[in-house]
């Protein structure tokens, strides 16, 4: 979980474990009234809050980007590629 390893899942993990882990432990809560936690409680919807939290926005940034890659490296190998033009990657972060 350093953040200078290779590959680190450290983003991934201090996203996971902080304001994610919170919206998750409400599940319950969002499945009965059809709305978010984040709704809930007054929040901007989707991920807006990281427009205001710098320290947010960048630790999840860099969770996408980790995810991404890991991700990425599988999916290259596991798929034939001959013939294809073009691969877009559409998702969160930055």
């Amino acid at each position: 979980l350093r953040a200078d390893a290779p590959d680190s899942a450290r983003d991934w993990a201090l996203w996971c474990s902080g304001d994610q882990w919170r919206m998750w432990a409400d599940l319950d809560a969002s499945v009965r009234t059809g709305r978010s936690a984040r709704q809930r409680a007054g929040a901007a919807p989707g991920y807006g809050h990281l427009d205001r939290d710098a320290d947010a926005a960048r630790i999840f940034n860099g969770a996408m980007a980790g995810l991404t890659r890991r991700v990425a490296r599988a999916v290259a190998k596991a798929i034939d590629w001959r013939g294809v033009r073009r691969v877009m990657d559409v998702g969160g972060g930055q």
